[in-house]
């Protein structure tokens, strides 16, 4: 079942909100990156393996969430 399959487009077509929640992160600028997507639940007390999570480098971007703008 694709519960999207008419959506259109790809993933640089999104946006993130910043921790901060003033801005939008357009996923355009990762174009040619690897990006890292983590879809998790912050507050389940099943977070153990956040700290291993951590990236170091400028080669690999993590984002928890995200949305098209205007949504």
């Amino acid at each position: 079942m694709d519960c999207h399959k008419d959506e259109k487009g790809t993933i640089y077509d999104y946006e993130a909100i910043a921790l901060n929640k003033n801005e939008y992160v357009s996923f355009k600028q990762y174009v040619g990156k690897h990006i890292l997507f983590v879809n998790v639940a912050t507050y389940c007390g099943l977070t153990a393996q956040y700290p291993g999570m951590s990236v170091q480098g400028e080669d690999l971007y993590l984002v928890s969430s995200f949305l098209r703008k205007g949504m």
